[in-house]
């Protein structure tokens, strides 16, 4: 792609130099068509990819992690209250 970008500076500096007749003209051409060549090619060594890129880091894990857990249980009714402690092991 990037070089198709490049033929159409060239065959336009091909072009005036062919209709441009004498030494001061042909210079007056060259410097505009040489300053869109250089951006050309300034985009082109920044289009330029890497390649060799790194495969992307595991997802990260998600929910409880393995373990044991204690979890305390309190129920209410009225004026009475019970409380209990329960053991959950995720593997």
């Amino acid at each position: 792609m990037a070089y198709v970008l490049l033929a159409a500076p060239l065959a336009m500096l091909f072009i005036m130099l062919l209709l441009a007749r004498t030494r001061r003209r042909k210079f007056a051409v060259l410097l505009p068509v040489a300053g869109m060549l250089r951006l050309v090619l300034l985009q082109m060594g920044g289009c330029g990819g890497g390649g060799g890129s790194t495969p992307p880091p595991p997802p990260p894990v998600t929910g409880t992690q393995a373990g044991t857990y204690t979890i305390t249980l309190t129920a209410t009714s009225g004026s009475l209250t019970r409380a209990t402690n329960l053991t959950l092991i995720v593997q």
